[in-house]
Formats: C-alpha cells, structure tokens, sequence
C-alpha cells in the first residue's frame, strides 16, 4: 500500500515541495503516486545513486555471488515430459499391492503362458505335462522312487484285502445314466449340472431316477433331463 513518505520522496525527485499531510482517500493517493512512477519518477531517496550495485558486508551473501573467476550458477533446463498424475488419492487405488494391479498382473501372466504355449511344438508339450504329472506324485516306475510308490500301493492293497476291506467297483448299467453322464456330453460342471436338478426335483415333469439312487435315470430320461440342464 502506499503511503504518504513514499509520495513525497517522488515528489522531490520531481521537483516539487512535500506535503505535511494527506486528507483525500487512499485510492486519490494512489493515482498521485502512479502517475509520478508513470512520469518515470522514482521513490528512492533524494540524490541516492539508483543504478549503483547493493553493498552487504554479510559474508554468505558475498561468497554466493558470482565473480569473474567463478561463473554464475545456470539454471537446469527444463524438459517436456510426459503428464502424469502423482501418487495421491487419484492414484492410490492402482497401488503396487492393490486388488486391480495384482489382478492386471494375473491376467497378463496369463496372457504370456497362452501365447508361450501355442510357440510349443507336441513334443514340448507332453513333456511338459510329464514332468507335472511326475510332480503330482505318478512318478515314472522305472525310477528308484516310481518303484518304490509302486511297491508301496501293491503292499497297501494287499493289506485292505486281508483285512476284507476291499471295495469293488459298481458295474454301470448299460441301461442307466447319471446326471453327471449328461452334462459332461453338455459341456456343464457336474456340480452345477446337480444344482440345476435340484430345482426340477419334486415336479410334475421331472424324471424318475432309478430306485435307490438319486442322480441316475433310466437311459429314456435322457433327454428329459438335457432339456433341463440346457
């Protein structure tokens, strides 16, 4: 804001005399001291040397000036990089350990195994699903360790027979089928296939299952139930 000392130092250096005091507004103060700077007039005191350099006897000040024999410091060019966002609440969902990003990740891991595994000849192939297989535990019998497995399941399985508890598998009737039949023919989890079943049961146009059983049918049914699943 100015002041009345400021408009009197522009008045002397305009040859005019100083005012004791200021009466009228601030803004009429203002235009008075505008239009001595616009005049080319300036408030420093009467006879200072206005293009003399500033005089500090601070040693700082004087050890960070630049002299002939130490260049002045430039300034670090500026370059056009690309606009992004900084790490804020605009950003903080994609964290490193957020649900997006280690969903993102997960899709193009998946992503690379695909396009590897179409570069894969057959014979990468299944020796790749050897050695997982291997890794599951159907070791190969001709190794050490296969032989001993081997041994180990004949040594089990003579055990239950001795002890009568061998359980022999259920011959499937040429005549019947499961649900779980049905929806594999239908490209359908046997589970969901049971689910959809579920809902049917206990109306009017659901098949009979065969006595005892609750998810096989009689082979006539088939199509009933496909009907269902579909």
């Amino acid at each position: 804001m100015n002041d009345l000392a400021k408009l009197n130092r522009l008045r002397v250096n305009a040859g005019k005399k100083e005012l004791k005091a200021w009466k009228a507004d601030q803004s009429k103060l203002d235009e008075q001291v505008k239009a001595l700077e616009d005049a080319g007039f300036t408030d420093a005191l009467p006879g200072a040397n206005t293009d003399a350099a500033p005089v500090t006897d601070d040693p700082e000040v004087q050890a960070a000036r630049p002299t002939d024999e130490t260049p002045a410091k430039k300034e670090p060019t500026k370059t056009n990089g690309k606009p992004s966002l900084a790490r804020g609440l605009d950003t903080d969902g994609y964290a490193h350990h957020s649900r997006k990003a280690v969903r993102d990740i997960r899709e193009k891991e998946k992503r690379e195994k695909k396009e590897q595994a179409a570069k894969l000849s057959p014979e990468d192939k299944q020796q790749i699903a050897d050695e997982a297989k291997r890794r599951k535990g159907d070791l190969d019998p001709k190794t050490a360790k296969g032989k001993r497995q081997k041994q180990h399941i004949k040594d089990k399985q003579e055990a239950r027979a001795k002890a009568g508890r061998v359980t022999k598998s259920k011959e499937k009737n040429p005549d019947e089928v499961t649900v779980a039949d049905i929806a594999r023919e239908l490209n359908i989890d046997p589970k969901i296939a049971r689910a959809k079943m579920r809902r049917y049961e206990g109306k009017d146009n659901y098949p009979k299952p065969v006595k005892g059983e609750r998810w096989t049918f009689p082979k006539s049914a088939k199509a009933a139930i496909a009907k269902i699943l579909k």
